[in-house]
């Protein structure tokens, strides 16, 4: 992402403690915390198909909105149209809602999706860039353009 990426690092890094106390008052659940294709596969049953999650290690309490990002940042490409990401972070909204029998706020929604690609900025992406150095990673630049993607089109200052 070249110099740019630091400077962003270090604009989400200050409004973490905002982001983090926002959070804390927030409906949060239980997350997977390392929600990506290769943790994922999907099963058929005699009900239709059916998501399979494994690798738990990093599970937590969190945002919903924190496995989406994730998820999305590793599925979409970098250059995916603004509708494209939108539509998808409201099919997750609304598959939620129907899951969980309850009404979840759009704005409530949106919300918590800025914060959480904020926290997948600051948490997730540096971990990635660390192994990297030491183990080439060929998904890497892929999913960090993504998340910038996603950071420009919800009006998170990356």
């Amino acid at each position: 992402l070249g110099g740019e990426w630091p400077r962003a690092h270090a604009r989400l890094l200050n409004h973490a403690p905002d982001a983090l106390a926002w959070t804390a008052a927030e409906a949060c659940t239980l997350i997977h915390g390392d929600f990506s294709p290769r943790n994922v596969a999907v099963r058929a049953t005699a009900f239709g198909p059916k998501l399979c999650a494994f690798d738990w290690e990093l599970a937590r309490i969190g945002l919903p909105q924190r496995d989406v990002v994730e998820f999305l940042c590793f599925v979409l490409p970098p250059a995916a149209p603004a509708g494209e990401m939108i539509r998808c972070v409201e099919f997750a909204r609304l598959a939620l809602q129907r899951a969980a029998r309850r009404d979840i706020e759009h704005a409530w929604w949106q919300a918590g999706l800025r914060t959480a690609v904020g926290e997948f900025g600051v948490t997730r992406l540096p971990v990635y860039f660390l192994a990297h150095r030491f183990r080439p990673q060929a998904f890497l630049e892929r999913v960090a353009r993504c998340w910038w993607r996603f950071a420009s089109v919800l009006g998170t200052e990356p």
